[in-house]
């Protein structure tokens, strides 16, 4: 068994997978401080996101080789959203061996309802391990993530391109949109309350 584990309430997961689906597949790869999912688009665009494993009641991953797979997330979420909202679901993952299916055993303990289904699994063969992260430490910022959104719902949702400037200089960050419409831009500052870290 490459990767076992267990998540008493699933739901946490599947409202940020859902929020992540821009790609019809996906990369797995369970790692000892978690598991981390990966969506990249052409090797210009990376989302990643991690679910540490103190959010799983039970966690294990075979160290001995580096476990990689890649599923489709859009059957992902469709499968995590079989019971909706409804309820308290557990789930447990399983995967066996490289190119088995990622099993996925869900219960819904106020109806006493168990669905077992598995997701067929591509290998990975050309995964380079090169992490986008680790290339853009250029520039680095942590801001709240409901300010960010609010930030870009007042920016020209319909423009064609959207520009980030980071500067050691006022106003620091700056988003701006150019489209049919003209031009628009909001700014924070490094110093805001929103924003915990910012590196340039």
């Amino acid at each position: 068994m490459l990767f076992c584990a267990e998540i008493t309430d699933f739901r946490i997961i599947h409202n940020v997978l859902r929020s992540v689906v821009m790609k019809d597949f996906a990369l797995l790869r369970p790692m000892p401080e978690g598991l981390k999912i990966t969506l990249d688009e052409m090797k210009c665009a990376e989302v990643s996101v991690t679910i540490p494993r103190d959010m799983f009641s039970m966690y294990n991953v075979d160290g001995s080789e580096e476990v990689i797979f890649k599923v489709s997330l859009k059957t992902l979420v469709d499968v995590l959203n079989i019971f909706g909202d409804d309820g308290n679901p557990n789930l447990k993952l399983t995967y066996k061996s490289m190119g088995s299916p990622l099993c996925l055993v869900m219960n819904h303990n106020d109806e006493n309802i168990i669905v077992d289904c598995e997701i067929r699994t591509m290998n990975v063969d050309d995964y380079s391990g090169i992490n986008l992260a680790d290339e853009c430490d250029t520039n680095k910022m942590v801001i709240n993530a409901n300010i960010f959104a609010e930030l870009l719902h007042r920016l020209d949702n319909h423009a064609d391109e959207l520009k980030l400037c980071f500067s050691p200089n006022a106003p620091y960050f700056t988003l701006s949109t150019t489209g049919i419409a003209g031009e628009s831009e909001v700014s924070i500052s490094k110093n805001s309350e929103s924003v915990t870290n910012f590196f340039v």
